[in-house]
């Protein structure tokens, strides 16, 4: 495939002048800039992205790191890809299955990607629990923009997305749902906490009538049918 330099040579031309017509910026006559323009599409240029963000400093990549692509996290995954559409981003989304080793090279794998941003659903609740040799460490060090997604990792110096309650209960409910589920139970690990509580609302709203509410709580197992 031709680059910059062969279209150049064809057309007897600078490789700056070539580059400035491509790119659509600098002084090029508008003779010149379709004469380039024409030839390029005839052979089928393609630009080299990667050594333009090289030379922009910058990817205009956001790199997300998520458990797994299943109930909520493919809606989230879907509104990331909107949202960075819609600011003429890219979205490069990595699986860690809540595994420590998988969250490290996925994170890993996208600052060597060089994202100018990263989001992430991480396994950690609490940064002194995060290895000093992880790359979530690494990244922030090294000024990386970093955003929690759905829970906070307390203590860390980075903010959280958090995720509406309602709004997660209306997924997984629609989700069930979809399938044909209308009996359903759920298991918390607190007494009914807010999250149930919406899970109750919804499915009431939705027209469920048979509701089996399963608390585990203490490691004992309570049913309320």
């Amino acid at each position: 495939m031709p680059g910059i330099k062969e279209i150049a040579n064809y057309l007897n031309l600078g490789t700056s002048t070539v580059a400035y017509a491509l790119s659509g910026t600098g002084d090029v006559s508008k003779q010149t800039r379709e004469r380039i323009l024409a030839y390029a599409n005839s052979v089928g240029y393609l630009p080299n992205r990667n050594a333009r963000r090289i030379r922009a400093r910058r990817t205009s990549v956001v790199g997300a790191v998520v458990p797994d692509l299943v109930l909520v996290y493919n809606e989230t995954v879907q509104q990331l890809f909107r949202a960075t559409i819609e600011r003429k981003l890219e979205l490069q989304v990595t699986i860690s299955e809540f595994n420590e080793e998988l969250e490290d090279r996925a994170v890993q794998t996208l600052m060597e990607s060089r994202v100018d941003g990263l989001l992430i659903r991480s396994r950690w609740a609490q940064w002194d629990e995060v290895p000093e040799s992880s790359w979530l460490r690494r990244a922030i060090a090294h000024g990386l923009p970093v955003v929690a997604l759905a829970s906070p990792i307390v203590g860390a110096p980075v903010p959280c997305l958090s995720m509406p309650v309602r709004e997660q209960a209306r997924m997984l409910t629609e989700h069930l749902m979809s399938r044909g589920h209308r009996r359903i139970a759920w298991l918390f690990n607190t007494p009914m906490p807010l999250y149930g509580l919406h899970l109750l609302k919804i499915e009431s709203e939705k027209g469920i009538s048979t509701f089996i509410d399963i608390i585990l709580f203490e490691d004992k197992l309570t049913i309320f049918t």
